[in-house]
């Protein structure tokens, strides 16, 4: 219990939305740089493959989101309205990355299925916080 309360005030002590501005420029580093991994492509893992790193950018921006919302109101639960807007604020900013990529063009592409990977991935992940809210213990 000690542990946890020590956990608790160190999160408490980062500035405000760090995790989500420190996972966005990740996400945005990732998805709009030219060769975010150096000159060399990366071997393909699987077909898809792709789509499920799209899926696994924007359930950890949400994450970051709701981690932050949560951590600004001393971790008191986050209401499922809360959950669905933070997953709808970070699919459009997947979908305004796909459309970036079009008009950049500077070696990415727009596709319409990252979108869909960026918005189920956001959702997913919101989906998964409001089932673990719905068992958590109040602190």
């Amino acid at each position: 219990m000690e542990r946890r309360i020590r956990l608790k005030r160190h999160l408490q002590r980062l500035p405000a939305w760090i995790l989500t501005v420190i996972t966005l420029a990740a996400v945005l580093w990732l998805t709009l740089a030219p060769h975010p991994l150096g000159q060399q492509e990366p071997p393909p893992l699987f077909p898809g493959a792709d789509k499920v790193v799209h899926v696994i950018m924007f359930g950890g921006l949400t994450f970051a989101a709701l981690a932050d919302w949560a951590r600004s109101r001393d971790f008191r639960s986050v209401r499922w309205p809360v959950c669905i807007l933070m997953a709808a604020l970070s699919s459009l900013i997947g979908i305004a990355i796909e459309f970036i990529q079009r008009s950049m063009d500077m070696g990415r592409s727009y596709d319409p299925m990252d979108m869909a990977a960026d918005i189920s991935g956001s959702f997913l992940v919101a989906m998964l916080w409001i089932c673990a809210e719905a068992y958590r213990k109040p602190a």
